[in-house]
């Protein structure tokens, strides 16, 4: 029966100066515990060593142990009977102590067993998965690989108190190889066969708890922090908290929409050093950043999408037929930056608008539509051959007042896509709103399909040219025409070729390189002509859409972006700050410096009472 529990005790032994010249074989290892009942376990090692010739002699052995708590004089040790008198703390791992051969030191060629015992406290806990239970767990020491050779034979005995019987004990997952009486007490044994000694080999127990005076209690959440924390899960922590600092980035650069690039860079090397410092910073704070990373995706995206007011759908009402590819993005709830977009290519397509500039777009209004006069404008679009809607002269009036701003970008539109929106409020009642969004989708597929389905240039332009807004309508518009790139065809908007229309569409004047696109300017790509005003669109798009919640009258859009916060500023005061230290410190000269650095071993995750080997045999 599987049980989870604390670990326990384990004890190590390290190779420390020269250690390249060490090498050697442990033909047999064997640990026995006793389990006391206030907790305390006596640990007794039997390591037998067998230094290869030509080696450096076996003279020292660092001995780890599970816990700073242990008392020197509570140690003994001998070397092929002989009593070692010098045990002391190591100076070479963080947690336990050196055995000093002496004498009596194992040379090259020769063998030698060494036994040590130790009485150490606090190393039996409650059981978390079951409050009657005790548990105690161990692994033998283990040996750095490259310094050893051959395989051990490992054997492992824990010796219970008095009162428990061979029925009660229970390991926790490695099973017994015998459990049996013995001078009245029971013992538990695990012969692990040969193996190679360079890695852990846990085994562990549960036994009725009714028989301790104490044991060391230990919650679920620390028996976790514990297990962490540990030396061998370093590389386990390193690839979470990589993660985790991707997620953040992610997290932060949406909430300030691309902004404070120097408070990311702050951030992320402090999240970094506390990550590196506190194990369980890293994992306690995993939860929550998660959380407030889903909360941020999922507010950005209704703050997006709800910009259209309840509608009064009746059911059975029918489909509203006649909508426009903008009016049915907004029926639709696409981002407010593609309505817009579908807006401007509209007015581009028609030749009412001329596009003066790729990046970032630049348009200007057509002579002929110049004045806010609609009875005008009307009668110029009749002698056009073209149809101006209603909500487009909003738009248009817009561009008007704009002279002289004529990039897109710098333009307010909420006014005239607010009324857009309530234009489509009004003409969808009485109708039933899900078939109605339900027959523009197969209008939109079916105007996909039926490009994607012409081989020929010519005829995949005029039916492009023909249906450009409902294509842009699909949400992976971008991605398709980026395939269609990459597959060798190349579309370009009508109002940007210079040749005449292979869909034999009419060529509204002034959308001709005469008096259009500057001279030398190369004919761009939809994917040239959109990019730059999509992706501004996009970053507008959060603020289109407080900007059309119901009741809302103050409409202040110019500046706005799709995050939260804007950190530009922050980035600003930053760069100044470190331009400043930079010439501060140029100006006073440079000054040396000098760094050391160490090796250490890292061996008893003392904490979780279990302890490692930091390589081993000698120095």
């Amino acid at each position: 029966m599987r049980k989870i529990a604390i670990i326990a005790a384990a004890l190590g032994l390290a190779s420390v100066a020269a250690a390249q010249q060490y090498s050697f074989s442990v033909p047999r290892l064997e640990l026995e515990a006793t389990i006391r009942p206030d907790a305390s376990v006596e640990l007794s090692y039997l390591i037998e060593f067998a230094n290869n010739g030509g080696a450096h002699d076996i003279d020292v052995v660092d001995v780890a142990l599970p816990h700073a708590r242990y008392d020197l004089s509570a140690m003994s040790a001998d070397i092929d009977g002989h009593q070692v008198r010098s045990i002391q703390h190591s100076s070479y791992i963080p947690v336990g102590v050196e055995v000093n051969l002496g004498n009596h030191y194992i040379a090259g060629g020769r063998r030698g067993i060494l036994r040590f015992k130790t009485a150490m406290p606090d190393l039996v806990f409650n059981d978390t998965t079951d409050d009657r239970l005790a548990s105690f767990r161990i692994t033998p020491t283990w040996f750095d690989g490259d310094l050893l050779t051959g395989v051990s034979q490992i054997k492992i005995a824990v010796h219970l108190p008095p009162g428990v019987t061979p029925e009660s004990v229970l390991h926790q997952g490695t099973n017994f190889t015998s459990k049996a009486l013995y001078q009245g007490h029971t013992v538990a044994v695990w012969d692990l066969g040969r193996q190679r000694l360079d890695r852990a080999h846990l085994v562990g127990l549960s036994f009725p708890r009714s028989v301790m005076q104490r044991v060391v209690k230990i919650s679920r959440l620390e028996l976790l922090g514990l297990w962490w924390s540990a030396p061998e899960r370093i590389p386990l922590r390193l690839g979470f908290g990589l993660a985790l600092l991707v997620l953040v980035s992610v997290f932060f650069f949406r909430f300030s929409s691309g902004t404070g690039w120097s408070l990311w860079a702050m951030a992320v090397a402090g999240l970094g050093l506390l990550f590196w410092l506190s194990p369980m910073a890293l994992l306690i704070s995993a939860l929550p950043l998660l959380l407030l990373a889903g909360l941020l995706e999922w507010w950005l995206r209704r703050r997006r999408r709800t910009y259209l007011p309840p509608l009064a759908t009746i059911e059975g009402g029918g489909i509203k037929r006649g909508l426009t590819a903008p009016e049915a993005a907004v029926l639709l709830e696409l981002p407010l930056s593609k309505v817009l977009t579908l807006v401007i290519f509209g007015l581009l397509k028609k030749g009412v608008l001329i596009q003066t500039n790729a990046d970032p777009l630049g348009v200007r209004v057509s002579f002929e539509f110049d004045n806010r006069d609609q009875a005008a404008r009307r009668k110029a679009a009749a002698e056009k051959g073209i149809v101006l809607h209603r909500y487009e002269h909003a738009f248009i009036n817009e561009l008007v007042a704009a002279e002289g701003r004529s990039f897109v970008r710098d333009i307010d539109f909420a006014v005239a896509l607010r009324g857009l929106v309530d234009r489509v409020v009004d003409r969808m009642a009485g109708f039933d709103v899900e078939e109605t969004r339900a027959y523009y989708r197969t209008i939109i597929a079916r105007a996909w399909q039926e490009a994607e389905g012409l081989g020929e240039v010519e005829r995949r332009d005029s039916a492009v040219d023909s249906h450009l807004e409902w294509l842009l309508l699909d949400r992976d518009s971008q991605d398709r025409f980026e395939r269609w790139h990459d597959g060798g065809y190349h579309y370009r908007p009508a109002w940007t070729r210079t040749e005449p229309s292979s869909a034999g569409l009419p060529v509204p004047p002034g959308a001709r390189p005469a008096g259009s696109l500057p001279a030398g300017m190369p004919a761009p790509s939809l994917g040239d002509v959109g990019a730059s005003f999509a992706g501004w669109t996009e970053n507008l798009a959060s603020s289109f859409a407080s900007a059309l919640m119901p009741g809302k009258t103050d409409v202040k859009i110019g500046t706005a972006s799709a995050g939260v916060i804007d950190l530009s500023g922050a980035d600003q005061a930053t760069g100044s700050f470190f331009k400043a230290l930079a010439e501060a410190s140029a100006s006073s000269g440079s000054s040396g410096g000098h760094s050391s650095g160490g090796h250490s071993c890292a061996c008893a995750c003392a904490g979780c009472a279990c302890a490692c080997a930091c390589a081993g045999g000698g120095r």
